[in-house]
């Protein structure tokens, strides 16, 4: 509609921010070709919840990552113990409604950075992951790229961790025109 869409976080619950749960909340906001704002959401739960990426969905909707340290408020499916975060992915509706959300992880500290819809109406998702169980098999040590595909509701459909021994920290995926991936961190 040739507006904006912005996905950070905040600490606020006054001014343009409202509604917070607590600590940081993912926040969306709506922004016409002009600047002004057409909506804002404030999502996540009692813990920190930090979006690092947003894209327009098909359906003109958006799918928006990052990680949550939640387990609670719009947040479910946290795995291990709010220590540590989870990659928390959302669904939302071309007005900001949640339509479906995922927390993805282990028990350890799991981040997503890029995500992007496939040509298949699925998504991709990039992040890191200190994990070794929950949805993350084959961690290498410490810190691994974690590639994750899941469906168009969400559902894991595959994952992989890249990396060595040491920290391996990834900030960019893309789909290519082969229908493959790149990676980048």
């Amino acid at each position: 509609d040739g507006g904006y869409i912005v996905a950070g976080y905040s600490y606020s619950n006054d001014g343009d921010a409202t509604i917070n749960h607590g600590y940081a909340d993912y926040w969306i906001v709506k922004l016409s070709s002009t600047g002004t704002i057409v909506w804002q959401k404030s999502l996540g739960g009692t813990g920190d919840d930090v979006a690092n990426s947003i894209k327009q969905t098909n359906d003109g909707g958006y799918i928006v990552a990052g990680y949550s340290y939640s387990n609670d408020g719009d947040v479910t499916g946290h795995h291990g113990t709010t220590s540590y975060a989870d990659c928390w992915i959302v669904k939302l509706t071309s007005a900001g409604t949640i339509t479906w959300q995922k927390s993805l992880g282990g028990d350890e500290w799991d981040k997503a950075s890029s995500i992007q819809q496939t040509s298949d109406g699925g998504y991709i998702v990039a992040g890191d992951s200190d994990s070794l169980d929950g949805d993350v098999i084959g961690n290498h040590g410490l810190s691994d790229y974690w590639i994750v595909k899941i469906s168009s509701t969400g559902l894991l459909e595959w994952q992989k961790s890249l990396g060595g021994s040491k920290y391996d920290i990834c900030y960019s995926i893309q789909q290519t025109n082969d229908g493959g991936y790149i990676v980048a961190g």
